[in-house]
């Protein structure tokens, strides 16, 4: 198995903490990392994210990887994260987290339509029988999440044809369409960092109400994004860890 971890990166949103959670992955042999920086310009926000999952989709399959493990630059994943979702026998596997909007639903879902989703989570029968199990699912969510070439090779990331929802939707979708099978592994158990409107990490927590809870992520600083650089440069080990670093500036 050859993964590509490839971490599409919008302006002002890197954190150290996802950083590090990146750079400590197991794995055994090189890994190759793939972060995806500028080209934040189009009108609709959404293109922007839509693109740099494309890039990473081009590179993953023009340069012979196996799979591309998507990680978002919010997204705290466990050290064993790419191992458990290798072993998951699955076209897609996903790792557990939190959604940031109002409701703090996870992100495996078992019904997932254009403008329609219900997670797991929304039942506390679901979720009780759930918790730590590899699940099938529907999807949903890029966070932590492993794609094999097959399905690379389907189908390319899209926006929604009815709503702007981000690409973690339509690949749902398209994975059911197309008969790929999608799991989650609620073993692989990732913080999520909330900016607004109080800085925080949320954590699935079968044990709290509403089956999350927050910790403090600390201060959040406005731009990360030169410093971060710096710092994977000087963290890269050419051994272990190959950092491909893709400008997409004009």
């Amino acid at each position: 198995m050859k993964p590509l971890v490839a971490m599409p990166i919008m302006k002002g949103q890197t954190h150290q903490r996802a950083m590090d959670a990146m750079y400590a992955l197991e794995w055994d042999g090189r890994l190759d990392v793939l972060l995806l920086i500028g080209g934040d310009d189009a009108e609709i926000p959404v293109d922007n994210i839509v693109r740099k999952y494309n890039v990473a989709r081009d590179v993953a399959l023009k340069n012979g990887y196996d799979a591309l493990m998507t990680l978002e630059s919010d997204i705290i994943a466990p050290p064993d994260a790419l191992k458990r979702l290798v072993a998951v026998e699955a076209d897609v596997a996903y790792g557990l987290y939190v959604w940031q909007s109002m409701w703090h639903h996870w992100n495996a879902y078992w019904l997932v339509e254009e403008e329609l989703a219900k997670s797991v989570s929304e039942s506390p029968e679901m979720a009780e029988a759930s918790w730590g199990k590899v699940i099938e699912v529907v999807g949903l969510g890029n966070g932590c999440t492993l794609i094999h070439r097959r399905v690379l090779e389907a189908f390319p990331f899209r926006k929604s044809d009815v709503c702007l929802h981000p690409p973690d939707r339509s690949l749902a979708m398209d994975c059911q369409e197309e008969g790929f099978v999608q799991k989650c592994d609620l073993n692989v158990i990732c913080g999520h960092i909330q900016r607004d409107p109080v800085p925080m990490v949320l954590w699935p927590d079968i044990t709290r109400r509403g089956f999350y809870r927050a910790t403090d992520v600390g201060r959040i600083p406005e731009d990360l994004v030169t410093s971060e650089l710096i710092y994977l440069k000087d963290a890269t080990d050419e051994e272990k860890r190959r950092l491909i670093q893709f400008s997409m500036e004009e």
